[in-house]
């Protein structure tokens, strides 16, 4: 009779064995597998988001002074930005037209020579916007000048005093970005482009080539023509605000002399 007494007792200590018990536990894994197996099998969307591609040439974001390109915010970058951006493969120089007067400021450019845009190659001007006096002063300080390729212009290389961005009175400090020129190493057709920067405003026919204009977002896209196959596709931008003056007017004096 203890023995049997004993048995039973010790049966009824082992609650997790009771059914009860049990059919709790079952039902708490359900619920604890429901709530995570979706968790495990669901990609992160930070994850997901890094690996789409970024910066490329028609992911072009307008802003309210500007529009922001390749990592740069067109009109209203400064040269320190510029380098920052793109490190040592940034070369600047002043850029004179072979023939023009001497007392005339030369342009002031950057040239990233190979440009990873995203998953697009291409190279890239930088164009600065300067006071006039600077530029000529830093013309005056040069300590290299060579004719560039196609003997058409000059390259006046800068003094470190002009490079020194500590300095706010130096050319790098003031310099203001305002245009961008991009050529990608790829042969892009009328209808990629379409397809990547959507349908343009207005398209431009010009001799050899047709000027697609993309006013909202400060982007003229130069195509060339099917006899033109040593031409290659040219894409500008400048902030939307100056589209008019620094685009849409030259190419349509340029189209005019032609």
């Amino acid at each position: 009779m203890s023995e049997l007494s004993s048995a039973s007792v010790a049966s009824r200590g082992v609650w997790w064995l009771r059914p009860v018990w049990l059919a709790t536990a079952f039902v708490l894994f359900v619920l604890a597998g429901a709530l995570i197996f979706p968790v495990w099998t669901s990609p992160p969307p930070v994850a997901a988001a890094a690996s789409a591609p970024q910066g490329l040439p028609w992911q072009v974001k307008p802003t309210a002074e500007g529009s922001e390109v390749f990592g740069l915010l067109v009109g209203q970058s400064g040269l320190p930005q510029a380098q920052a951006r793109f490190g040592d493969n940034l070369h600047l120089a002043l850029i004179q037209a072979i023939g023009t007067k001497d007392e005339e400021a030369p342009a002031l450019e950057g040239f990233v020579e190979r440009l990873e845009a995203g998953f697009v190659t291409g190279r890239l001007v930088l164009a600065f916007e300067v006071d006039d006096a600077l530029r000529r002063k830093a013309a005056e300080r040069s300590p290299k000048r060579e004719v560039g390729s196609g003997g058409r212009v000059r390259q006046l290389s800068l003094a470190a005093d002009d490079l020194d961005v500590r300095n706010a009175e130096s050319l790098a400090s003031q310099a203001r970005l305002v245009g961008l020129s991009f050529t990608p190493a790829a042969r892009l057709d009328e209808a990629t482009l379409v397809a990547r920067f959507g349908s343009p405003r207005s398209a431009s026919p010009a001799p050899g080539e047709v000027q697609l204009l993309y006013p909202a977002t400060g982007v003229a896209i130069a195509v060339p023509g099917a006899n033109q196959s040593a031409s290659r596709v040219v894409i500008q931008y400048v902030a939307p605000g100056e589209f008019e003056a620094r685009l849409r007017q030259p190419l349509a004096a340029a189209s005019a002399a032609q």
